[in-house]
């Protein structure tokens, strides 16, 4: 047996002050190993017979909402296709989930199955039954025998557990010792492993429910906008099987961080007098461009930075070392681009960082298995390696803008209005990592990207044609 355990605490408790009560580590049957579930799926070559992935997270923390906003990379459609790898000819993945009244993590989890494996039928391969609180899914990248079937089905009788799903459906198992008012979690199993059209089933389901990628890992965001009222009248009340409560609170931080933006950055020059004055000699053209440009660029840089944190939390295991890593390349970076800015052209050097954001969008997903693979200090030095090209780019917008400004040398960029583009950029900065954060959720890593790499473009569209000359 061997035993990945991704905690260190727990694996120095089981190696350590608890080797003795737990037996592990003098095992000989037992192989205890610290690492992260993707990284071991991805570097080991053993096959097993049992692949089981353990129920470690507690009930009441995921009904409330409380892992709403926490990326997952074990629960993944992708980690699921590197389970299922782990399994010999003859192997299974267990996976057991909390059970929810509307279904909903259990949906989840089926998708995330459905979706792993591929244009295989999933009632050939899949047996799932429930207990009161919880539902357990046997996967098996082949398909099931009838003898096989039968044995599982025979086990699920004696330990009387109610059947969900599975290649054959006695209706006299279903919904007996469990009761519910109907078998909802049977019934929606069936329609899901069955429906010609998966998305369909995901997008009309009243949360949402659609399986959770490397792109998009976050297995405990059910939320959907239509349920807002219901969440917000129910708050404190009981559990929110959603966890809807959870990403309000980042609708609640938004409100916060503009109410912080406009209160503590952009009044302070609001409220003189000489620089509202130089706002107005400015013009609104003029100053729209200024103020616009420097927003754009803002907004950009935190979604670059928010989406490139989260996507190599994967790569790098650990979120604390993924933001030091990728904060750190990306200020030295960008600091390095500001400093080498007066050589370099300013329209193209955004355009380029345009080119190298959708590059990167591509990459880090197509490159992460391989990396997984290698020790931590060569991932580090890849992510490093990856970001640099970008970080270095991202450091020539604002430096090139403020330095038109206070030069007075490029026309449509007037020299009295470098507090207002302070202000903008700072208070757009404020704003922009929330929002990065709650579009991750909705839609993705690389639609962030994406968004950054569009904003860029607009900040390349408010430079001054004589801007994308070098300086001397």
């Amino acid at each position: 047996m061997t035993v990945v355990e991704p905690n260190r605490l727990v694996h120095e408790a089981l190696t350590g002050d608890l080797r003795a009560w737990s037996g592990l580590a003098d095992d000989s049957r037992v192989r205890l190993e610290h690492e992260q579930l993707r990284t071991f799926a991805q570097r080991s070559e053993e096959r097993f017979d049992i692949v089981e992935l353990a129920l470690a997270d507690n009930y009441r923390p995921i009904s409330s909402g409380a892992f709403t906003l926490t990326e997952d990379y074990a629960l993944t459609v992708e980690a699921v296709e590197s389970y299922l790898r782990l399994c010999g000819d003859d192997g299974v993945l267990v996976l057991t989930r909390w059970l929810q009244s509307p279904p909903s993590e259990s949906l989840r989890t089926l998708g995330l199955v459905v979706e792993a494996l591929g244009e295989r039928p999933a009632l050939a391969h899949v047996v799932a039954f429930r207990s009161f609180q919880t539902i357990t899914f046997v996967v098996k990248p082949s398909p099931l025998t009838p003898e096989e079937t039968a044995r599982l089905l025979e086990a699920i009788d004696r330990l009387r557990y109610d059947l969900v799903l599975a290649p054959e459906m006695p209706p006299e198992m279903l919904n007996r010792y469990a009761r519910l008012e109907r078998p909802i979690d049977h019934e929606l199993a069936v329609a899901l492993a069955t429906a010609p059209d998966r998305a369909a089933f995901y997008a009309a389901y009243e949360f949402e429910i659609a399986p959770p990628t490397d792109d998009r890992p976050f297995f405990f965001h059910f939320f959907r906008w239509e349920q807002t009222p219901e969440v917000i009248e129910n708050l404190g009340r009981r559990w929110q099987p959603f966890g809807g409560s959870g990403y309000l609170a980042l609708v609640a931080l938004l409100l916060f961080a503009l109410v912080a933006a406009a209160v503590f950055v952009v009044a302070p020059v609001a409220l003189r007098a000489g620089f509202r004055a130089a706002l107005r000699r400015a013009g609104a053209r003029r100053a729209a461009r200024t103020l616009g440009y420097f927003t754009a660029i803002g907004l950009a840089f935190l979604f670059v930075e928010v989406a490139l944190i989260q996507r190599f939390i994967l790569v790098l295991g650990h979120p604390t070392v993924a933001f030091a890593t990728v904060v750190g390349a990306l200020l030295l970076a960008s600091g390095l681009g500001s400093w080498l800015s007066p050589w370099l052209p300013w329209r193209p050097a955004i355009v380029a960082l345009v080119l190298l954001l959708g590059l990167l969008a591509g990459l880090a997903g197509l490159l992460a298995p391989g990396l997984l693979a290698l020790p931590l200090p060569l991932r580090v030095a890849a992510v490093v390696a990856l970001i640099a090209p970008v970080g270095l780019l991202m450091g020539v917008p604002f430096a090139r803008g403020i330095g038109a400004l206070g030069e007075g040398s490029v026309p449509g960029m007037d020299a009295t209005l470098v507090p207002w583009a302070w202000a903008a950029n700072g208070g757009a900065s404020v704003v922009s990592g929330v929002v990065a954060a709650m579009a991750a959720l909705s839609f993705g890593f690389t639609p962030v990207l994406a968004g950054a790499g569009a904003l860029y473009l607009v900040a390349a569209a408010l430079t001054p044609p004589r801007g994308s000359a070098a300086r001397t």
